[in-house]
Parts: C-alpha cells; sequence; structure tokens
C-alpha cells in the first residue's frame, strides 16, 4: 500500500522511496483531494499525522478533565463520580 495514496502497488511500480508508488503524489493528490489519506508528499503526511495526533490528544484531555464543550452547553461532570455538579 502506498504512503500517499493508499492504492495497492507491485514492486515494477514502486516509487523512489520505500512505501510509495511511482505515480505523480501532487497531481493525484490535486483531482483527488478530498479522498481521505491522500498525501502530496511524504512531509505533508508527516504534518497531517502530527496535527491528528495532536487533536486526539486534546481530545482526550479535554475526555479527562469533564470538559464536554463550551460553556453552557452541557452540565459540568464530575471526573470521579460522573455525577453532574450544579
Amino acid at each position: 500500500m502506498c504512503l500517499l495514496c493508499a492504492r495497492p502497488f507491485c514492486e515494477t511500480h514502486r516509487g523512489k522511496e520505500d512505501g510509495v508508488c511511482e505515480i505523480n503524489h501532487r497531481t493525484y493528490f490535486k483531482n483527488h483531494y478530498a479522498y481521505k489519506g491522500v498525501y502530496r508528499s511524504l512531509e505533508d503526511r508527516e504534518k497531517a499525522l502530527e496535527k491528528q495526533r495532536q487533536q486526539e490528544g486534546q481530545k482526550e484531555k479535554e475526555e479527562m478533565s469533564g470538559y464536554r464543550g463550551p460553556a453552557g452547553d452541557e452540565e459540568k461532570i464530575d471526573r470521579e463520580t460522573g455525577a453532574g455538579l450544579s
């Protein structure tokens, strides 16, 4: 599977970099940018994955702190009991 376009490829169509096929990924991305998991380059892929890791880390922190969205949207929850706080 190609790391940039998420498509399988054979040894004949292997690119210069490990895990990448030989197609022009910049053009492929331009025509398929709406597809999840399509990147222009390995650098773009790494940036996107890092951003995703940061977002997941922030979400995990919010879940652990009992954060449920912007103030006033939902009641605050006690972390230990799960009960609503007044």
